[in-house]
Protein backbone atom coordinates (compact mmCIF):
# COMPACT_ATOMS: atom_id res chain seq x y z
CA UNK A 1 0.00 0.00 0.00
CA UNK A 2 2.99 2.08 0.86
CA UNK A 3 4.68 1.83 -2.54
CA UNK A 4 1.21 2.39 -4.34
CA UNK A 5 1.29 5.69 -2.43
CA UNK A 6 4.80 6.88 -3.14
CA UNK A 7 3.94 6.07 -6.46
CA UNK A 8 0.62 8.27 -7.04
CA UNK A 9 3.14 11.22 -5.59
CA UNK A 10 5.51 11.10 -7.68
CA UNK A 11 3.04 10.67 -10.95
CA UNK A 12 1.10 13.53 -9.83
CA UNK A 13 4.69 15.79 -9.06
CA UNK A 14 5.63 14.27 -12.61
CA UNK A 15 2.53 15.15 -14.22
CA UNK A 16 2.66 19.00 -13.11
CA UNK A 17 6.60 18.90 -13.98
CA UNK A 18 5.40 17.70 -16.98
CA UNK A 19 3.05 20.03 -18.01
CA UNK A 20 5.06 23.17 -16.90
CA UNK A 21 7.90 22.02 -19.61
CA UNK A 22 5.22 21.30 -22.24
CA UNK A 23 3.47 24.49 -21.42
CA UNK A 24 7.16 26.88 -21.27
CA UNK A 25 8.06 25.33 -24.67
CA UNK A 26 4.86 25.67 -26.43
CA UNK A 27 4.52 29.65 -24.91
CA UNK A 28 8.14 29.55 -26.30
CA UNK A 29 7.04 28.45 -29.71
CA UNK A 30 4.19 31.15 -29.55
CA UNK A 31 6.95 34.39 -28.36
CA UNK A 32 9.11 33.20 -31.28
CA UNK A 33 6.97 33.16 -33.89
CA UNK A 34 5.08 35.75 -32.83
CA UNK A 35 8.28 38.12 -32.90
CA UNK A 36 8.86 37.31 -36.32
CA UNK A 37 5.69 37.60 -37.87
CA UNK A 38 3.61 40.26 -35.57
CA UNK A 39 3.47 42.53 -38.50
CA UNK A 40 2.11 40.03 -40.68
CA UNK A 41 -0.82 39.24 -38.93
CA UNK A 42 -4.47 40.66 -39.47
CA UNK A 43 -6.01 43.05 -36.37
CA UNK A 44 -5.02 45.92 -35.28
CA UNK A 45 -3.77 45.08 -32.01
CA UNK A 46 -1.22 43.10 -30.12
CA UNK A 47 -3.92 40.97 -28.24
CA UNK A 48 -5.84 39.95 -31.30
CA UNK A 49 -3.12 38.86 -33.13
CA UNK A 50 -1.60 37.34 -30.14
CA UNK A 51 -4.67 35.48 -29.86
CA UNK A 52 -5.46 34.78 -33.66
CA UNK A 53 -1.87 33.22 -33.83
CA UNK A 54 -2.48 31.04 -30.97
CA UNK A 55 -5.54 29.81 -32.67
CA UNK A 56 -4.15 29.20 -35.75
CA UNK A 57 -1.16 27.05 -34.13
CA UNK A 58 -4.14 25.44 -32.12
CA UNK A 59 -5.21 24.11 -35.44
CA UNK A 60 -1.87 23.36 -37.11
CA UNK A 61 -0.13 21.36 -34.09
CA UNK A 62 -2.97 20.09 -32.51
CA UNK A 63 -6.58 19.91 -34.44
CA UNK A 64 -5.13 18.39 -37.85
CA UNK A 65 -2.99 16.02 -36.37
CA UNK A 66 -5.61 15.11 -34.04
CA UNK A 67 -8.27 14.50 -36.32
CA UNK A 68 -5.95 11.77 -38.18
CA UNK A 69 -4.67 10.31 -35.24
CA UNK A 70 -6.71 11.23 -31.74
CA UNK A 71 -5.62 10.66 -28.47
CA UNK A 72 -6.28 7.79 -26.38
CA UNK A 73 -6.73 7.03 -22.71
CA UNK A 74 -3.74 5.64 -21.31
CA UNK A 75 -2.76 1.54 -21.42
CA UNK A 76 -5.27 1.66 -24.69
CA UNK A 77 -3.53 0.29 -27.97
CA UNK A 78 -1.20 -2.70 -28.18
CA UNK A 79 2.43 -1.71 -26.31
CA UNK A 80 4.08 -3.23 -29.24
CA UNK A 81 2.94 -0.70 -31.38
CA UNK A 82 3.63 2.04 -29.40
CA UNK A 83 6.74 3.09 -31.49
CA UNK A 84 5.19 3.19 -34.92
CA UNK A 85 1.94 5.02 -33.76
CA UNK A 86 4.72 7.66 -31.96
CA UNK A 87 5.90 8.21 -34.79
CA UNK A 88 3.18 8.31 -37.33
CA UNK A 89 1.78 11.02 -35.02
CA UNK A 90 5.13 13.19 -35.83
CA UNK A 91 5.32 12.80 -38.84
CA UNK A 92 2.17 14.04 -39.91
CA UNK A 93 2.41 17.13 -36.64
CA UNK A 94 5.90 17.82 -38.57
CA UNK A 95 3.86 17.70 -42.52
CA UNK A 96 1.54 20.05 -40.85
CA UNK A 97 3.91 22.51 -39.11
CA UNK A 98 6.26 22.60 -42.11
CA UNK A 99 3.65 23.08 -44.08
CA UNK A 100 2.16 25.86 -42.07
CA UNK A 101 5.92 27.61 -41.64
CA UNK A 102 7.16 27.72 -45.46
CA UNK A 103 3.08 29.04 -46.49
CA UNK A 104 3.22 31.23 -43.98
CA UNK A 105 6.63 32.77 -45.16
CA UNK A 106 5.22 32.59 -48.19
CA UNK A 107 1.97 34.42 -47.75
CA UNK A 108 4.12 37.23 -45.86
CA UNK A 109 6.18 37.69 -49.20
CA UNK A 110 3.06 37.47 -51.45
CA UNK A 111 1.09 39.71 -49.70
CA UNK A 112 0.36 42.05 -52.68
CA UNK A 113 -0.88 39.03 -55.08
CA UNK A 114 -4.60 38.99 -55.04
CA UNK A 115 -6.31 36.69 -53.43
CA UNK A 116 -3.58 34.96 -51.58
CA UNK A 117 -5.20 35.27 -48.31
CA UNK A 118 -7.86 32.54 -49.88
CA UNK A 119 -5.10 30.58 -52.01
CA UNK A 120 -2.72 30.14 -49.25
CA UNK A 121 -5.29 28.19 -46.85
CA UNK A 122 -6.61 26.43 -49.84
CA UNK A 123 -2.80 25.20 -50.49
CA UNK A 124 -2.53 24.04 -46.84
CA UNK A 125 -5.63 21.98 -47.18
CA UNK A 126 -4.27 20.19 -50.63
CA UNK A 127 -1.22 19.44 -48.76
CA UNK A 128 -2.98 18.25 -45.11
CA UNK A 129 -5.37 16.09 -47.25
CA UNK A 130 -3.00 14.54 -49.15
CA UNK A 131 -0.84 13.36 -46.33
CA UNK A 132 -4.31 12.34 -44.48
CA UNK A 133 -4.81 9.59 -46.93
CA UNK A 134 -1.38 9.02 -47.13
CA UNK A 135 -0.50 8.10 -43.95
CA UNK A 136 -1.58 5.06 -42.82
CA UNK A 137 -4.59 5.03 -40.18
CA UNK A 138 -4.07 3.68 -36.43
CA UNK A 139 -2.85 -0.04 -36.08
CA UNK A 140 -4.30 -0.65 -33.01
CA UNK A 141 -8.10 -1.80 -32.72
CA UNK A 142 -9.68 -0.12 -29.91
CA UNK A 143 -11.11 -2.90 -27.19
CA UNK A 144 -12.56 -0.37 -24.74
CA UNK A 145 -16.23 0.94 -24.92
CA UNK A 146 -15.67 3.70 -27.37
CA UNK A 147 -17.98 6.26 -24.93
CA UNK A 148 -15.13 6.44 -22.90
CA UNK A 149 -12.60 6.83 -25.45
CA UNK A 150 -14.79 9.51 -27.08
CA UNK A 151 -15.19 11.07 -23.82
CA UNK A 152 -11.45 11.31 -22.96
CA UNK A 153 -10.80 12.57 -26.34
CA UNK A 154 -13.37 15.32 -26.16
CA UNK A 155 -11.85 16.37 -22.69
CA UNK A 156 -8.45 16.18 -24.22
CA UNK A 157 -9.34 18.05 -27.15
CA UNK A 158 -11.40 20.85 -25.58
CA UNK A 159 -8.47 21.14 -22.48
CA UNK A 160 -5.59 21.52 -25.40
CA UNK A 161 -7.69 24.28 -26.86
CA UNK A 162 -8.76 26.16 -24.03
CA UNK A 163 -4.94 26.11 -22.98
CA UNK A 164 -3.89 27.59 -26.51
CA UNK A 165 -6.35 30.65 -26.40
CA UNK A 166 -5.11 31.12 -22.68
CA UNK A 167 -1.49 31.18 -23.57
CA UNK A 168 -2.63 33.34 -26.51
CA UNK A 169 -4.24 35.78 -24.38
CA UNK A 170 -2.12 35.96 -21.69
CA UNK A 171 1.05 36.47 -23.83
CA UNK A 172 -0.87 38.93 -26.16
CA UNK A 173 -1.80 40.92 -22.81
CA UNK A 174 2.70 40.72 -21.64
CA UNK A 175 3.25 41.44 -25.19
CA UNK A 176 0.90 44.76 -25.13
CA UNK A 177 2.19 45.88 -21.40
CA UNK A 178 5.74 45.63 -21.95
CA UNK A 179 5.94 45.91 -26.15
CA UNK A 180 9.24 43.94 -26.31
CA UNK A 181 9.33 45.13 -30.05
CA UNK A 182 9.90 48.45 -29.26
CA UNK A 183 13.54 50.27 -28.87
CA UNK A 184 14.19 51.80 -25.57
CA UNK A 185 16.96 53.83 -24.15
CA UNK A 186 19.32 53.03 -21.29
CA UNK A 187 20.17 55.84 -19.60
CA UNK A 188 23.09 56.29 -17.24
CA UNK A 189 22.51 58.24 -14.18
Amino acid sequence: MNEQNSYRIWQKVGSILGGSILGMAFGSLLGIVYAFSHKALPFSGDRKKAVFLSLVMTVVLFVIPFLKYPGNPPAVGDPETIYLRESLYLGFLGVSAISALILGILFYRLQHVAHISIIIPLIYAVIMSSAFVLFPPNPDEIPISMDLVNSFRIASGLTMVGFWIILGTIFGLFWFKYKPNKSSKITAI
